[in-house]
């Protein structure tokens, strides 16, 4: 076992973890950043940021600009041939994560964090005996202590420190990168497309290096109804929706095969206390398709580090970080969960367009109220 005693040990460096390494070690903290991916690499995610994202990224200079982020300020949401267009109420970015999580672990680096990679956590032990050794955290190969821990391995499971439920995790998630001819790339420039198929539904958008982002959820049982292959399954999604077919007819797909990911614990928000901190999506998971993960889990790094910063008391940290966690992340998640409800049913989904195109308002409030930071105007917001 290692002598050295960190103050924190943040485990998994995606977007909750990495930001929390930073704001803990600019606060003069010693940290230790375990991460069980050697490298960063692609996740299945819908690689939105919207506007909280790029607030709360600026707090620990990460600078989308500079990173090369695809601008998003509008929303094409479409059910086979019905579709709505409109501006989002705020200015977006687009990102991939193998980008986005690079930089933040850089940036933890510069900032004094000690990073290992390819170190997977086997299980957190409190020793409340020793005075000066409040955790010890075993990894496969080594034991490091800590005074507090911060558990960010996002949608990944440790059996030994927590298993998650949730009312809705019968999906299985993938995503695939791809070109596109410049004239198709001109129709989806500034845009997310939301396309609610038989199933499940599919996102469109722009990352860095004019590179398209396909990701999409769909149900378990569908996956095995019609096939694990990749064309099948677009195939699939693509019936009866023309711009679909016209997307997929033209994409040059990057990497060799799709990542993917089973099961998603789609409106899961930790209930019980812990004795440590559990951020991201470990703390709750929204349905994608609000596009706010990502501003959740950095959300949840900055509260948790706050707290635990401005509280002696290690269970008042605790207490009213949940608290307050769970306050911000209900209603958004169950607003996400009934949506996600209602894109399951097909007539349901025909008439919330047909809706929402002679009232794209509802649709504009529905955007805002799934945020998980109190919307704002300003220099993010579409005019």
């Amino acid at each position: 076992m290692k002598s050295t005693i960190y103050d924190a040990i943040v485990v998994g460096a995606g977007v909750a973890g990495s930001s929390a390494a930073i704001r803990l070690a600019r606060s003069g903290q010693k940290v230790l950043l375990l991460e069980r991916e050697k490298q960063p690499h692609h996740k299945v995610c819908g690689e939105f940021l919207s506007f909280e994202c790029e607030q709360l990224l600026k707090e620990v200079d990460i600078d989308l600009e500079k990173l090369g982020a695809a601008k998003i300020s509008q929303l094409r949401l479409q059910s086979q041939k019905h579709f709505v267009k409109m501006p989002l109420p705020f200015y977006a970015k687009g990102i991939s994560r193998k980008k986005l999580d690079a930089s933040l672990q850089e940036k933890a680096l510069e900032e004094g964090v000690e990073f290992l990679s390819g170190s997977s956590v086997k299980n957190v032990q409190k020793v409340s005996e020793l005075s000066s050794k409040e955790y010890l955290v075993e990894t496969d190969d080594e034991k490091y202590s800590g005074k507090m821990v911060f558990w960010a391995t996002g949608k990944h499971d440790n059996k030994n420190i927590q298993q998650r439920t949730s009312r809705d995790k019968d999906w299985v998630g993938f995503k695939r990168h791809f070109k596109l001819p410049l004239k198709a790339l001109g129709q989806i420039r500034e845009q997310i497309e939301l396309h609610l198929f038989e199933g499940g539904y599919l996102g469109l958008s722009m990352v860095e290096a004019e590179t398209v982002n396909c990701c999409f959820i769909l149900e378990k049982e569908r996956v095995k109804s019609i096939s694990s292959q990749w064309e099948k399954l677009l195939e699939q999604i693509s019936y009866r929706n023309p711009r679909l077919k016209e997307v997929f007819s033209q994409a040059e797909w990057l990497w060799e095969k799709p990542v993917a990911i089973s099961p998603i614990p789609y409106t899961f928000i930790k209930k019980e206390e812990r004795s440590f901190f559990f951020l991201g999506d470990q703390m709750a998971v929204v349905p994608s398709l609000t596009g706010d993960g990502m501003a959740m889990s950095l959300l949840s790094a900055k509260e948790a580090v706050e707290s635990y910063l401005s509280n002696q008391n290690t269970e008042d940290a605790l207490s009213i970080y949940e608290k307050k966690m769970r306050k911000n992340f209900q209603k958004p998640v169950y607003i996400a969960g009934l949506l996600q409800a209602l894109s399951k049913v097909e007539w349901a989904k025909t008439a919330f367009l047909q809706i929402t195109h002679y009232f794209p308002q509802i649709l504009n409030q529905l955007i805002i109220r799934t945020r998980c930071l109190k919307f704002t105007k300003g220099e993010n917001h579409v005019h």
